[in-house]
């Protein structure tokens, strides 16, 4: 008799403390505890690892975003655009990672549409043309992407959002069964194959619907999904990918980094390729420039040394630029872009 009021104290004080830490949750932590929903807008590809859907309808929430998009008609984040453009307009194409898209963030607006808008209220013949892609570590892709975009939709001058030293993760996304799956491989075959152990991730979820359905309504149980990890065993794993939205497999998981000597060689390629085309590489970096005399460049880089690190300038609880962070850059942008990049025959009319 003595246990069992042992166990009915022990079990009341268990359920006063789960009530106070899910009103603790609720009151303090409530955007941390968001469930996630990660874009599902992506295909892969062999060259770059994976291309946004063209005019594709996407959603993303996360702790400080909740937003509504639509990719346009190239799968790009940004207004349709058209494949060519008249000799009397200087375009220019934005090349980089989840910054330079713009995508993950609350405002609408990306630098490169702010940069835009900028351009035309001043009357300058120039458009800017938001060809990002969101991910971290994708330098040769990005460097890849240039090149096709370079040859496809022939810009005067491709911006190309530069991290030093470059370094490359084989990796690709696409959507199964309402989740962002993403895998590995450096050939046909380990995709399929790192594929097919994302998708068995999702089903087994699936399978576990009613498990996972008490994160819709606990946060504490969404705060025990987000510190679970793939050693605390299968099940446990399955709640952390219910409670992200998206499934990984780095069964195939190979990183290239390159020293600076050789990330610059990448580069220097770039640029004469698009020379080829009639297209100059413009680099730019959000902090100071890392380059020093040493290296031999065979394309101008940018600086904007910009304090994006501060709380003003970005999302509170996310990394990437608030609207006041977007506009710095785009204002930095322009003022160089204008002044030492922009050919006379294309500015305003005096």
């Amino acid at each position: 008799m003595k246990k069992l009021d042992y166990l009915k104290y022990l079990t009341f004080i268990l359920f006063v403390l789960f009530l106070c830490c899910e009103a603790y949750l609720r009151m303090f932590k409530a955007e941390n505890m968001v469930l996630h929903d990660y874009p599902k807008i992506y295909r892969f590809d062999r060259d770059v690892g994976y291309k946004g859907i063209p005019n594709i309808d996407g959603y993303i929430r996360r702790p400080s975003i909740d937003k509504h998009f639509k990719l346009n008609n190239f799968g790009f984040y940004g207004p349709d655009f058209s494949l060519e453009h008249a000799d009397s307009v200087f375009r220019i194409i934005i090349v980089g990672s989840s910054v330079a898209q713009g995508m993950w963030a609350n405002q609408k607006e990306s630098f490169a549409s702010l940069l835009n808008d900028r351009f035309k209220r001043e009357n300058f013949k120039v458009e800017v043309i938001n060809c990002g892609i969101s991910g971290a570590s994708r330098g040769l892709k990005n460097i890849r992407s240039a090149r096709e975009i370079a040859t496809k939709f022939r810009p005067n001058l491709i911006l190309f959002e530069l991290a030093l030293p470059i370094n490359d993760i084989n990796y690709s996304r696409e959507t199964y069964r309402d989740y962002s799956i993403l895998f590995t491989g450096n050939n046909l075959d380990e995709f399929k194959h790192s594929k097919f152990v994302a998708q068995r991730k999702v089903d087994l979820i699936k399978s576990h619907s009613l498990i996972t359905e008490l994160a819709n309504y606990s946060y504490v149980i969404r705060f025990l999904y987000r510190r679970s990890s793939d050693s605390w065993g299968t099940m446990m794993n399955c709640w952390k990918i219910y409670s992200e939205n998206s499934a990984d497999s780095w069964l195939y998981y190979s990183s290239e980094q390159l020293n600076m000597e050789q990330s610059l060689t990448e580069i220097n390629k770039l640029s004469a390729d698009l020379v080829r085309v009639n297209c100059r590489l413009v680099t730019f970096e959000y902090g100071s420039s890392l380059f020093d005399n040493k290296y031999e460049r065979k394309f101008s880089n940018i600086g904007l040394n910009l304090p994006l690190d501060k709380d003003q300038y970005h999302h509170e609880l996310d990394g990437h630029p608030n609207l006041k962070g977007d506009l710095i850059i785009a204002e930095s942008l322009f003022k160089v872009l204008k002044d030492r990049y922009i050919p006379t025959v294309f500015l305003p009319k005096t």
